[in-house]
């Protein structure tokens, strides 16, 4: 690693040097020194593996940083009391910190080009996806539903005893807003994904909404045992996802490929004469 240190002469900063390399020989790291003036920077700073800039040049710090920064190459404003002490272990500690830190940054930023140049694609098109579009406002519109439910069933089941005993005369309270809320969930679902998918097919919303929970219920239907109710809640999720989607995209397929039956006006009054006579 080879370090370039700047001051106004190079003078104050070729002490430094030497301290510097004291420390890097003791704690056994292969490492350059060099001390230079600030009008000399631009000559050597491609040469270099790291800057560092004494503290009376802190009005030139931004400009050696324009010069570094195309190289890629840390630069470091070294601190008043070091520089005043001449320590050179402390900065050097600083200089391996500020380049364990700039590693780090690197790789982040190769984890970033990956993410964006592999996993965005795939990301953006699945976002763009129109079935997972609908299955994704279909969950954020009961997501309300689903944290009261949560919170009731556990005020209705407190696992501490003391508290437990204190909330017991208002626990089935807790237990009916449970049941009005992820206790019919999969129900609420039914009817949002059966909006959701009419609006992205542009059909009518309500018709289909009515038409997809009529198709969740039947979905749930028993001959011997009648509606199971329990399948209203979370269990029955999937099934009202899938009914919801399945039902409007029927509809909307026969909408468009049969379309309504129409009589032409010109017909009108003759089907009225014929009735009335």
């Amino acid at each position: 690693m080879k370090i370039l240190l700047c001051c106004s002469a190079g003078m104050s900063s070729s002490l430094l040097a030497k301290k510097m390399r004291i420390a890097t020989k003791e704690q056994g790291i292969d490492c350059v020194v060099a001390s230079v003036s600030v009008i000399q920077v631009s000559q050597y700073i491609d040469k270099a593996d790291f800057v560092l800039v004494a503290p009376q040049l802190e009005h030139e710090y931004k400009r050696i940083l324009q010069y570094a920064r195309p190289l890629q190459i840390p630069v470091l404003l070294i601190g008043r009391k070091e520089y005043g002490e001449m320590d050179g272990k402390s900065v050097l500690v600083r200089v391996l910190k500020k380049i364990e830190l700039n590693q780090e940054e690197i790789k982040m930023d190769k984890v970033s080009a990956v993410i964006e140049s592999k996993l965005m694609p795939i990301a953006l098109k699945f976002g763009s996806n129109r079935t997972l579009s609908i299955i994704r406002n279909a969950m954020c519109a009961s997501m309300a539903l689903l944290i009261i439910g949560s919170i009731s069933i556990l005020l209705a089941n407190i696992p501490y005893e003391p508290i437990a005993n204190l909330l017991a005369p208002v626990a089935p309270f807790f237990s009916a807003v449970n049941a009005c809320t992820t206790g019919i969930l999969a129900l609420f679902v039914a009817g949002a994904t059966g909006y959701y998918s009419a609006e992205a097919f542009n059909a009518n919303k309500w018709t289909n909404v009515v038409t997809s929970l009529g198709a969740f219920v039947l979905t749930q239907y028993d001959i011997e045992t009648g509606i199971n109710i329990s399948g209203f809640g979370t269990s029955g999720l999937l099934t009202a996802i899938v009914v919801g989607y399945v039902t409007v995209r029927i509809l909307s397929l026969f909408e468009k490929r049969i379309g309504l039956l129409e009589c032409p006006k010109v017909y009108h009054q003759q089907l009225v004469n014929l009735f009335l006579h």
